[in-house]
């Protein structure tokens, strides 16, 4: 299910990416436009008070000018994988006192030329970091792909001890509300997670299709679809693996939306 590929970890992310917030960081949304491909697609929310809620979608130079953060919040990129055609980065956005006021990832594709040619773009409250990006881990980490087969599979079939067992001791996990109206679902080890599992989350028909994926070391991000339930939207997941290859930290983001790939 989790075909995940190996990439490359840049905190900067490809020129590209670089560009855009380098240029977002001095309130030039115009220039931070020119890093995406002339027929480029842009979906985001405007709704700050629902995270969830459908993404809008902006098309072209022009528009996604318009579309991009304004100036009272400054996006802080807190790391990148990338190869030659897909992205992911997860960072904040700050306001003019410095504090964190979301937490903002993206699913990227890039063109040819390695302009951003669509962008799927989903916040939420400030999350916790990953203890990797301040302290890199030098060994190689185990596949991704595994523990994340693993792990669907048994939440999928309501077998919520062996989706547990997927998680490190000290897991943070941290998911969109399970319903609306809900807060974010945040439970810290797998005691909590589990009960989470079954007296918040309980048994659904939906299931998670993964699209896309990107490793590098112990961080690893994917964006999916979820089917099996009325218009199922995308979501992506941050996540870290620890030194035995379980999940350590899992953030997940979510839109009832599905903003098409290139």
């Amino acid at each position: 299910m989790a075909r995940v590929k190996r990439g490359l970890a840049a905190n900067a992310g490809p020129p590209s990416v670089a560009t855009v917030f380098e240029r977002l960081q001095h309130g030039d949304a115009a220039g931070a436009s020119d890093a995406f491909a002339a027929d480029a697609l842009y979906a985001y929310s405007d709704d700050a008070d629902n995270e969830s809620a459908p993404r809008r979608v902006a098309r072209g130079r022009t528009e996604i000018a318009g579309a991009l953060p304004g100036p009272d919040v400054a996006p802080q990129l807190r790391i990148g994988i990338h190869d030659d055609r897909d992205c992911f980065v997860e960072g904040d956005y700050v306001d003019p006192s410095g504090d964190r006021v979301a937490t903002f990832c993206w699913s990227a594709q890039l063109d040819e030329d390695g302009r951003l040619a669509r962008v799927m773009c989903l916040d939420c409250a400030p999350v916790e970091p990953s203890p990797t990006w301040a302290n890199p881990v030098a060994e190689p980490a185990q596949d991704a792909a595994s523990v994340l087969d693993r792990y669907f599979r048994h939440l999928g079939a309501s077998e919520f001890p062996e989706a547990v067992a997927c998680f490190s001791p000290d897991v943070v996990y941290d998911h969109p509300p399970y319903r609306p109206g809900t807060p974010r679902a945040v439970f810290h080890g797998r005691a909590e997670l589990l009960d989470g599992f079954v007296n918040v989350r309980g048994p659904t028909a939906s299931r998670q299709v993964v699209v896309s994926s990107l490793q590098t070391g112990r961080d690893c991000f994917i964006e999916g679809v979820v089917d099996g339930i009325p218009n199922g939207g995308s979501f992506v997941s941050s996540l870290t693996l620890d030194a035995e290859g379980l999940i350590q930290r899992y953030v997940a983001f979510y839109s009832p939306s599905r903003a098409e790939r290139r």
